[in-house]
């Protein structure tokens, strides 16, 4: 168990992987495109990052004709994410001299995770 939590910190501990995670829990399934244009990166750059997502069990693909479409491999991910984010910011707003955002779980209801 602690080797799962540990391999599964070490992938959260890289901003483009973290963020391409709280992306597919806010937004829901993405195209490798569509992720890659969201996150404002290249889509090799995320291609290596998408291959170390899936090899540790955090992502799944389903190729779709020419199009392969990610998405979280668990929804209680994003439980995980939003614990993440709240503890990490949990002052963050126009009093901190952070930007107001909703929190994340507000955001994936709509995609029933």
């Amino acid at each position: 168990m602690l080797s799962r939590a540990t391999a599964v910190a070490k992938e959260l501990a890289d901003p483009v992987r973290l963020l391409a995670l709280q992306t597919l829990a806010s937004e829901g399934p993405h195209t490798a495109s569509r992720l890659a244009e969201a996150l404002r990166i290249t889509g090799p750059r995320l291609g290596n990052h998408l291959a170390r997502l899936r090899a540790a069990g955090l992502v799944t693909v389903e190729h779709t004709g020419r199009h392969a479409v990610y998405r979280l491999a668990d929804a209680d991910l994003g439980d995980v994410l939003t614990a993440l984010l709240r503890y990490a910011e949990p002052d963050a707003g126009p009093d901190a001299g952070q930007e107001s955002r909703p929190p994340l779980d507000v955001a994936r209801t709509c995609y029933d995770h």
